[in-house]
């Protein structure tokens, strides 16, 4: 320990002697300030949506979108100042740097052309109908600036000469200028986006259209047979050709929505599972209209057999059986029964679901031999002629799976075991794995 703290010593005045004997270096001269960032230009205010009933009566109706503005230049960065060092001094010197300039400011985006919704009875009244529905052009850049001017060194080096007091042993040391750094050029900025143009709705119709319901809830805790939701959709179809049905001169998108008219279906519920629809009352059933057909969707902690039934204005979904997730991953490995070529290993399913649910089984059975270690005997998917399912009891015929299992398997061998059960119904699956579980054969 002497010896190490020895050592500690001589180090930090090694250290402590070379810091001394370094050259020392100063700057001369102030550096210049960075320039402004320019300041970023205005979005441009989108047109405004006006809804209009075209009767033959003449209009002109101006929706378009407000430029944006430019953004501002950056401002350029400040020259070094008081670039004046001590003539040749001792020590080393740098000149101070100049500023940076300024970053350039975005363009503005600019503002969308307004849509407008036209109630009509004839395609000729929409000729009466000057619509100007431009986009709002994007605001330009601003430019980033130029740097500043660094201060400069008048000679890059020169020499010391040093003596004692008699003028004698005399030593030269060479020091040296560097100059200052140029300030860097500011960044230019990005220009906005131009708006989009405004678009024509048309509603062959006299009167306005009404709200739609799309989607309704079947919560399961107040489900009832017979319980049903009137969905309704309004549908459009895409055409081309907007600039020819308005009157000349009008500017907007040439792609316009047309009304094709609304769709009403009635959505049902059929509970046909033994378990009351109230077992499940956390759960709901939500169903949607879109296309004029109804789907249904069924929550995935709810594992159900459904069947839908469509009729001219209705459909059904029939609920055959259901369970709940959590049931499926209510499963115990309770042991080992039988012996040699009849052990079998049981699992409990706490639900009695075997009988409904598939359940497939990866399994890594190994031996224990010596003290300590373990001889993998099997490992990987059961084959389904070895795994039996009912009611409560899922069993594994490791006898039958595991070759020489007269030799392995014989009463008093410990086994380490590793499981994972795989349960699906219909569309769901689930795993449920066993870590790791040594058992003794019985």
């Amino acid at each position: 320990m002497k010896n190490l703290n020895r050592l500690r010593a001589v180090l930090l005045v090694s250290a402590m002697a070379a810091a001394a004997q370094a050259p020392q270096a100063f700057a001369f001269g102030y550096g210049g300030a960075s320039g402004w960032d320019g300041r970023n230009g205005h979005s441009g205010e989108s047109g405004r949506d006006l809804t209009l009933f075209a009767d033959g009566t003449p209009g002109i109706y101006n929706l378009s979108g407000v430029n944006g503005t430019d953004g501002e230049d950056g401002m350029p960065g400040q020259d070094a100042s008081g670039c004046y060092p001590e003539y040749r001094p001792r020590y080393n010197i740098w000149g101070a740097n100049g500023g940076d300039g300024g970053n350039g400011g975005y363009g503005g985006s600019g503002g969308s052309g307004g849509n407008v919704t036209v109630y009509f009875n004839k395609f000729s009244d929409l000729k009466k109908l000057l619509v100007v529905s431009n986009s709002g052009h994007a605001g330009r850049s601003g430019r980033g600036a130029q740097g500043g001017r660094p201060c400069m060194c008048f000679e890059s080096m020169w020499q010391i000469v040093q003596c004692d007091q008699h003028g004698q042993n005399c030593s030269t040391t060479t020091q040296y200028c560097s100059n200052g750094r140029l300030g860097s050029y500011g960044i230019d900025g990005l220009s906005g986006t131009a708006g989009s143009e405004g678009a024509a709705v048309l509603i062959q119709s006299d009167s306005v259209l009404e709200p739609t319901t799309q989607s309704g809830y079947f919560p399961l805790s107040t489900l009832g047979n017979g319980r049903e939701i009137l969905l309704s959709e309004n549908l459009w179809s895409t055409q081309g050709g907007a600039l020819g049905l308005f009157a000349p001169g009008s500017d907007l998108s040439d792609a316009y929505t047309l009304f094709k008219g609304r769709v009403e279906r009635k959505a049902r519920i059929m509970w046909m599972a033994n378990r009351p629809a109230s077992d499940f009352a956390d759960e709901t059933i939500s169903s949607y209209l879109g296309g004029g057909k109804i789907r249904f969707n069924v929550p995935s902690t709810l594992w159900a057999e459904t069947a839908q039934t469509n009729s001219e204005d209705a459909s059904t979904l029939h609920v055959m059986k259901a369970f709940k997730e959590e049931e499926i991953g209510q499963v115990t490995l309770t042991g080992l029964e039988g012996r040699e070529s009849g052990l079998l290993l049981k699992f409990e399913d706490q639900q009695g679901l075997s009988s409904l649910v598939k359940t497939r089984v990866k399994l890594e059975i190994a031996v224990k031999h010596l003290l300590v270690f373990y001889s993998t005997r099997f490992e990987g998917e059961v084959s389904a002629q070895f795994v039996s399912t009912n009611g409560h009891a899922i069993e594994v015929a490791l006898g039958k799976l595991i070759a020489n299992a007269p030799k392995w398997l014989k009463q008093g061998k410990k086994l380490r075991i590793r499981a994972t059960l795989t349960r699906s119904f219909v569309d769901r699956s689930l795993e449920v794995p066993f870590e790791e579980v040594k058992k003794v054969v019985p």
